[in-house]
């Protein structure tokens, strides 16, 4: 006896089982899916078929579900109700005795012998009524298979459509289990199937099956349950079988044919991820994989999208794309922190800011964790720092002595504290903190010194960074760099920009855009112009050859 068959015979000793509990308390209950193939073509299971499929209407399948005090000792549910890593609206009658080990998507995961159990429900009789429920549903699971798309989704099924298997392959690299509640999906989606009566509705079928929409049919095929016979015993089917079959199936009593043992399996999906290949590999150089979750916040996912389907995939059409949607951020931000921005105009007319300037001219550097606890690479990148720039005092911020400099007001700590600022975020705070009120030079912890002299204005001039440097009119959306900074205590442009971040995060609790700073720069520049133009130009590429010719992009 070959394993799947040791396995059907288990099965059929649950199915035994399940039947008694059903007949005791008069459930309707129909073999479905797969199995009820095998009920009217082969008189018991399809040969590879290594599961039974159970259908029951809505209100029985809840009441068997109330049952599981009254089921035999080594027998269970396994259901969203006492399971919370189940993340399905049906459920499993299991023998917690027999165990078998079976493959979700080419990865061997142990399970205990079960019966699928799945409740039908009813559907609007509009049929675009019935459309948009439908959609509904599927919403709502599509949503639950996201953050599961390693377990509960064939990434190999053959003949699925470009698109979707350009969203999985996507989704194998989101974090998007930070991004869906599951439990609120599965709720939401449980009082959409309920909205129906199976008894009262002219549709009704599985909306959790296989086949989606096609498993809805006209509520009277389903009928009172007749028996048929399969295997050794009968079982229940709907009253008409056939017909829901070849709904759902078409010609279903025609055996598929056989693909030959010598193919490969997936042969075809194989393929098709090598011609994708170069799209997710550039995709992923620009810094796609971690700007998808950033731009789904700030709301331009759409309009991403969008430009992605007129310009393509190639490697210079993701970057207008990227350069697109850095524009919209910009834009939204603009109609929102511009009075923020007119406000600030307003007070620094009123010399509100003029007691703040602390002017004491020294070199910035932050490692939270301490220079003791950092990686060598920036150990060294800290000692070629100090060795390349003695005329000045050179302070390394840490977690125990940032507040001995400078203190934030007390949303922004908590925020820090509660993880909602990142570490990242909060040191382009601190960068502007320090620099409003003592002046100075701020270097991120990551800066290599090679040699040479720094020319002085890099170090002493009013305002310095580094800048997006282009010909012609199309520059950059966002102009300036942030691991370089220099600006003399009080500088009326950083005070902008510190004013800005203030106000961001008193109202906000998520980052619209990995480069906030760069963008509230962006704007204090073309609101300040005078003000920039002062700004010697020095183009960010040249600290960047050294990058460049170690890492192509």
């Amino acid at each position: 006896m070959n394993n799947v068959r040791k396995v059907q015979m288990t099965q059929m000793e649950i199915l035994r089982l399940f039947m008694d509990i059903c007949e005791r308390h008069r459930l309707r209950w129909y073999m479905i899916g797969g199995s009820l193939i095998g009920v009217l073509r082969h008189k018991g299971f399809i040969p590879w078929d290594d599961d039974i499929d159970i259908g029951m209407p809505r209100k029985d399948y809840d009441k068997f579900v109330s049952l599981q005090a009254e089921y035999p000792d080594g027998y269970g549910l396994t259901c969203h109700g006492n399971t919370p890593e189940w993340q399905f609206n049906f459920s499993q009658f299991i023998d917690k005795e027999a165990e078998i080990e079976v493959l979700m998507n080419e990865l061997p995961r142990k399970c205990h012998v079960w019966l699928d159990i799945f409740p039908i429900d009813g559907l609007p009789a509009n049929g675009l009524r019935r459309w948009f429920h439908v959609k509904h549903i599927l919403m709502y699971r599509y949503l639950v298979q996201i953050p599961n798309i390693r377990t509960q989704v064939d990434t190999h099924k053959v003949g699925r459509p470009w698109h979707e298997k350009l969203v999985i392959r996507l989704l194998h690299v989101i974090p998007v289990s930070k991004l869906v509640s599951v439990d609120k999906c599965l709720s939401a989606m449980q009082r959409v199937l309920r909205k129906h009566d199976f008894d009262k509705s002219r549709y009704a079928g599985n909306m959790l099956g296989k086949y989606r929409e096609r498993e809805v049919v006209m509520q009277k095929w389903w009928g009172e349950p007749r028996k048929m016979p399969f295997e050794n015993i009968t079982v229940n089917v709907p009253s008409n079988a056939d017909a829901i079959n070849r709904h759902i199936y078409g010609d279903y009593m025609r055996w598929p044919v056989e693909k030959r043992s010598s193919e490969p399996r997936h042969k075809d999906n194989q393929v098709e991820g090598h011609g994708m290949n170069g799209l997710f590999s550039t995709f992923k150089k620009l810094g796609g994989w971690s700007l998808l979750n950033l731009w789904r916040k700030a709301g331009v996912l759409p309009y991403a999208v969008a430009q992605v389907c007129l310009t393509g995939v190639s490697r210079k059409s993701l970057e207008i794309v990227r350069l697109g949607v850095q524009q919209k951020i910009l834009h939204k931000l603009r109609k929102r922190y511009l009075p923020v921005l007119e406000a600030f105009d307003e007070e620094w007319k009123s010399g509100q800011y003029a007691t703040e300037q602390e002017s004491c001219p020294r070199v910035w550097i932050c490692w939270m964790q301490g220079i003791e606890n950092a990686p060598k690479l920036v150990q060294d990148c800290y000692s070629s720092i100090q060795e390349h720039i003695t005329d000045r005092k050179i302070v390394l911020i840490t977690a125990k002595n940032r507040k001995e400099y400078v203190v934030f007001p007390d949303y922004i700590e908590q925020k820090y504290e509660a993880g909602i600022i990142t570490h990242t975020h909060f040191s382009d705070l601190l960068r502007v903190a320090l620099l409003v009120k003592y002046g100075g030079t701020w270097i991120d912890a990551t800066v290599f010194c090679t040699g040479g002299t720094i020319p002085r204005y890099m170090l002493d001039s009013d305002f310095f960074v580094f800048q997006n440097l282009k010909p012609g009119a199309d520059g950059h959306v966002l102009n300036i760099s942030s691991w370089f900074m220099t600006a003399c205590a009080g500088n009326k442009m950083v005070s902008a920009v510190r004013k800005l971040l203030y106000e961001y995060w008193r109202e906000n609790d998520r980052l619209i855009d990995y480069f906030l700073l760069h963008h509230f720069f962006a704007m204090v520049a073309d609101s300040y112009v005078d003000d920039w133009k002062k700004v010697v130009p020095f183009s960010n590429s040249v600290p960047h050859i050294l990058l460049l010719s170690l890492i192509h992009i």
